[in-house]
């Protein structure tokens, strides 16, 4: 699907907001709109739209003394973004297996599957974060569902560098298992099984939900 834009300002808005979201910019990082101007050859007028627009939408605060940082996702909205994952992302999945996955996809997805086993012996849970975002949005890319796509990179936003990335820094032995689960929901959308690809999806995704709830449990209690 071709995406075109009516003004400029909807050009630099749209293309900082997909900064964020595919974690570019990181939150808590300054957005200097005189920086972002030079760097996308506009004036500042467009830069500041956005900005108050990305603050509408909560990807944007705005500090005394600094001005506008990317904002850091809530415990509120982390938990939210990852129930919200966990219903839409096992629905892409199936979709994708009723589609079917190109061969280079496929071989893409593979290697993404090797790289994560690499980085999970090396206890790099930064790079297995990384590559475990391209695996899944490499197979929701390809279920013909825009409008899920959209809202899933959303909530990946909110929730994946303050769930994921813990949640494997905290249980380094999940990065291996998890892989191996990225290939069995490879295999099953291979073999164009939708109910077994959803399913695995399903499973896949409630245990980070579960490790994360059970890490703020314990941060209440040690709190208390």
């Amino acid at each position: 699907m071709v995406v075109t834009f009516s003004t400029k300002a909807d050009t630099v808005y749209h293309h900082v907001r997909e900064r964020i979201l595919r974690g570019e910019v990181q939150p808590g990082q300054r957005l200097v709109a005189r920086h972002l101007a030079d760097e996308l050859g506009v004036s500042e007028i467009p830069i500041r739209e956005t900005l108050r627009r990305l603050q509408s939408d909560g990807l944007v605060t705005f500090t005394p003394h600094i001005g506008a940082v990317v904002a850091e996702p809530s415990r509120a909205e982390s938990e939210e973004a990852l129930a919200i994952c966990a219903a839409l992302e096992p629905l892409a999945t199936r979709r994708a297996a009723v589609h079917g996955l190109p061969p280079e996809i496929v071989a893409g997805l593979e290697r993404a599957c090797d790289e994560m086993e690499a980085a999970a012996v090396l206890l790099d849970h930064d790079a297995f974060a990384a590559k475990n975002q391209a695996f899944h949005l490499g197979i929701y890319g390809h279920s013909a569902s825009p409008i899920s796509i959209g809202i899933i990179r959303e909530m990946w936003y909110l929730s994946d560098r303050a769930t994921v990335r813990a949640v494997f820094a905290e249980h380094p032995e999940r990065m291996g298992r998890s892989n191996e689960e990225h290939r069995q929901i490879l295999a099953a959308i291979v073999a164009r099984d939708a109910d077994r690809a959803e399913d695995l999806m399903r499973a896949h995704k409630r245990r980070p939900f579960e490790l994360y709830s059970e890490r703020h449990l314990r941060d209440g209690e040690h709190e208390s």
